[in-house]
């Protein structure tokens, strides 16, 4: 009997999980923070400009940030311009970005606090 209920609950789970597929991925994720767009596409064009705006930062990410900007700007100049930024996911109260660029496309994760300041930004490669 009870490899019956097993899967009777695995048929049924599997066919509730496709029945709301459609509407999950119609519906765009909401925002943890309204202002993130903005917020991660200046800092970006900034350092690719060879101008990192710090001011878009709280105090302990730009003191964070600024030992490594030659690097991050260096590999950052090699992307190219940016091409569009699309927000894709909110995970753990930070927004996701899908950012392309002429040569790369990469996966942004951008935190902001209440007074509109980054706190936590760091991207990698898009697959």
């Amino acid at each position: 009997m009870k490899p019956l209920i097993l899967a009777l609950l695995l048929v049924f789970g599997s066919t509730a999980a496709v029945a709301q597929e459609p509407a999950v991925a119609a519906t765009a994720p909401a925002r943890a923070h309204a202002a993130s767009e903005t917020l991660l596409r200046r800092w970006i064009e900034g350092a690719i400009a060879g101008q990192p705006d710090y001011g878009l930062l709280s105090t302990s990410l730009a003191d964070a940030v600024r030992p490594q900007m030659g690097a991050m700007q260096g590999l950052m100049q090699r992307f190219g311009a940016l091409q569009s930024l699309e927000h894709v996911a909110v995970e753990n109260g930070a927004d996701i970005y899908v950012a392309r660029f002429a040569t790369a496309n990469t996966r942004w994760t951008v935190a902001v606090n209440e007074q509109g300041l980054i706190t936590g930004l760091r991207f990698r490669p898009e697959n």
